[in-house]
């Protein structure tokens, strides 16, 4: 019998706070607030055991605020660390909540124990108390606002995934659905806070269901989109309602059932990096030379870092978690970074379960899982992007290696694998 307990805890930073994304030392300190930021927490009990699912609507976690929520709720609302599972909705219009140099100045006193550890504390207990019977249930639809942003005529995953979960009295209690777009419709220019598109989506769905609405970003790596960044709020709202709609439309369609088997594995996977001094010595210097003021500035931060981090004991790999979350035929790949389409779509092809969410974002960011063709033409997301997150460049199978991990590891569990 599945019971579940749905909140809401309010994680808007303060006026002032430097907003995440769009480019360099752009100081896009927030000057108002569009609209709130929230954190959604999402409590599921299956034969006793309990599993919780932390949706942010900010840009990324760092590995170490992901670790000290885990510890803080598994010591004070006792659930188990491996049991927690976390993942962002990559609005551009929030705080710097990882390690993003160049693209928004962490606000400490804002990550601090006393504030977001404590609020979404506070949320999960306030969950606990509202446990009740409930009924989950699946659908799958389809979605045309994005665009491949790195190749003329690119893939693109248009599917749209949907759980609803009911009280026994068929009483809309929450709505999870998988989007793979990057969120990013309001653009440089913006000083407001917001929760960009997916916080509109979520808006409608909740003012028309009664329902907490989560939005479950998706391997948008390479996806933007369509009419790109704007200004004002138009372009936000209108694809923000569009999606809702889509979401509203199939809704009726869900059969939800009490009787459920969940489950969750997880397991800490190696990701290859290249440590090639010279070459990224002669870029750091390249760029330096020929860049724009905010440009250069970043790679001469970069440079001073990078000899820095030369000097450690450096490892030629990078740890990274995977989770993988099953309820009935429906299986969630709760995966670490910006995955390229690519990816995502073989883990869907890879795997027999009748509904499929990948999910990006999730758990400590480690940046993009470029495709090869990125690594070629030296792309931002191989190339610049690592450097913003403080590592060094994956090798070129890094993608590959990913799906592999996350289709094993679903396997040895549960042994849905498509040929």
């Amino acid at each position: 019998m599945l019971k579940i307990g749905v909140e809401a805890v309010d994680i808007t930073p303060p006026l002032g706070v430097e907003l995440c994304g769009y480019g360099f030392y752009l100081k896009r300190k927030a000057k108002g607030i569009h609209d709130s930021l929230h954190g959604k927490i999402l409590i599921l009990e299956d034969r006793g055991e309990r599993y919780l699912y932390l949706n942010c609507e900010l840009i990324a976690l760092g590995e170490d605020l992901v670790e000290e929520i885990r510890q803080l709720i598994a010591e004070e609302a006792k659930i188990k660390e491996k049991n927690i599972i976390f993942s962002c909705t990559h609005t551009h219009s929030g705080p710097a909540t990882a390690i993003l140099y160049g693209c928004g100045e962490i606000d400490e006193k804002y990550l601090s124990s006393s504030s977001l550890p404590e609020q979404f504390l506070r949320g999960v207990n306030r969950a606990l108390k509202k446990m009740k019977k409930a009924k989950i249930g699946f659908a799958k639809t389809t979605s045309d606002l994005s665009y491949n942003r790195t190749k003329k005529d690119g893939i693109v995953d248009r599917q749209v995934m949907v759980a609803k979960i009911d009280t026994e009295e068929d009483k809309p209690l929450a709505i999870l659905f998988n989007y793979a777009c990057h969120a990013v419709c309001l653009g440089r220019k913006n000083f407001l806070i917001s929760a960009d598109f997916p916080g509109f989506v979520c808006r409608k769905i909740e003012e028309t269901t009664g329902a907490k609405a989560f939005f479950l970003q998706g391997a948008c790596g390479d996806i933007d989109p369509k009419g790109g960044p704007c200004p004002s709020f138009e372009n936000a709202e209108k694809y923000g309602k569009i999606l809702a709609d889509t979401v509203l439309e199939v809704l009726p369609k869900i059969e939800t059932n009490a009787q459920v088997n969940i489950d969750l594995v997880s397991r800490k996977i190696k990701l290859p990096l290249v440590i090639d001094r010279k070459a990224l010595m002669e870029e750091a210097e390249e760029k330096i030379s020929v860049s724009p003021a905010r440009t250069k500035k970043f790679y001469q931060n970069w440079k001073r870092r990078f000899l820095k981090k030369l000097e450690e004991n450096i490892s030629s790999e990078t740890s990274a978690e995977i989770q993988v979350l099953s309820v009935n035929d429906a299986c969630f790949f709760f995966l670490p970074g910006e995955v390229f389409t690519k990816f995502g779509l073989e883990i869907k092809s890879g795997h027999s379960f009748n509904y499929n969410f990948i999910v990006g974002y999730s758990n400590g960011i480690i940046g993009y899982i470029p495709d090869k063709d990125d690594f070629k033409r030296k792309g931002y997301a191989a190339s610049l992007a690592p450097k913003i997150y403080a590592e060094f460049p994956f090798q070129d199978n890094v993608g590959e290696i990913l799906v592999n991990e996350a289709l094993n590891l679903s396997r040895e569990k549960y042994g849905k694998i498509s040929h």
